[in-house]
């Protein structure tokens, strides 16, 4: 009988896998301080989007006098599961969904 045979999987493998992932980010959570937050993986963008297809940017949020919306920028976003068609303002708990990554948008004090 024949040992099963394991293939090993060097660093660089698992960091190509790592960026073939969808719903990768910079981080966990991000503190919306600007008027302009920018989702995407330009190096202006505040929430940073990971893997090699990732537009540069994908989404923007802007902060306005009566809340935060946010703008298609080369993807189209979703919120609630429903694709946007221009500005759209964000609400307590809403689910932004744009180039394969899902956020939350919630309000803090």
């Amino acid at each position: 009988m024949t040992p099963p045979v394991h293939q090993r999987k060097s660093r660089a493998d698992d960091q190509r896998k790592e960026e073939r992932e969808p719903g990768k980010t910079d981080q966990t959570e991000y503190q919306l301080t600007g008027k302009l937050v920018v989702i995407g993986k330009s190096d202006m963008a505040t929430i940073k989007l990971r893997g090699w297809f990732k537009p540069k940017v994908a989404a923007q949020i802007t902060k306005r006098d009566d809340g935060f919306y946010i703008g298609k920028g080369d993807k189209v976003p979703s919120v609630n599961g429903i694709p946007i068609s221009g500005p759209t303002r964000l609400n307590e708990g809403d689910i932004i969904e744009v180039a394969g990554v899902k956020l939350n948008f919630n309000f803090r004090d």
